[in-house]
């Protein structure tokens, strides 16, 4: 449910590391979304890719992953992680 309606998801997963190429991803979002007419999207981030030495965060890619995604029109982008948790952001309001 999306603002109290029904929403379907068109939906598509990335594999676990095409997500950590940003440069990449700018010709692979569009491509999901024109060609796979999709509107949603789940990519793998591995937990190094935020946290690269102890103590040290950067959220570059993830960052990165959400604006590409916003540009391609999804209307949610899903981040999950090889334990099985994913996380599911609203990128823009749908219906």
């Amino acid at each position: 449910m999306v603002d109290g309606k029904p929403f379907l998801m068109l939906a598509g997963e990335l594999n676990n590391t095409i997500s950590s190429d940003p440069e990449s991803m700018r010709t692979v979002w569009p491509a999901l979304a024109r060609r796979g007419h999709l509107n949603t999207v789940l990519t793998g981030v591995a937990w190094n890719w935020i946290e690269p030495a102890e103590g040290k965060y950067d959220f570059h890619f993830v960052d990165e992953a959400i604006r590409g995604a916003q540009q391609a029109m999804f209307a949610w982008c899903c981040f999950g992680s090889a334990v099985g948790r994913t996380r599911c952001r609203a990128l823009r309001r749908c219906g």
